[in-house]
């Protein structure tokens, strides 16, 4: 490997490492894990299916 390309990947592999920091949100790996409440998910279900009718949809997929 060339001096020159061996500087251009460690530059953009630290490049790397340092984006997400700036446009990331750190997340709490409980919140992860935390399960929608089912009714909540039900009027989330029948919002988007509401939706999909009235834009003439002849198949909506709710999972």
């Amino acid at each position: 490997m060339q001096r020159r390309d061996f500087l251009a990947l460690t530059g953009l592999t630290a490049g790397g490492l340092i984006v997400p920091s700036f446009f990331g949100k750190v997340i709490a790996a409980e919140q992860l894990q935390s399960a929608l409440d089912p009714a909540l998910k039900k009027r989330l279900a029948d919002a988007a299916l509401a939706a999909a009718r009235q834009a003439g949809a002849t198949y909506c997929d709710v999972r």
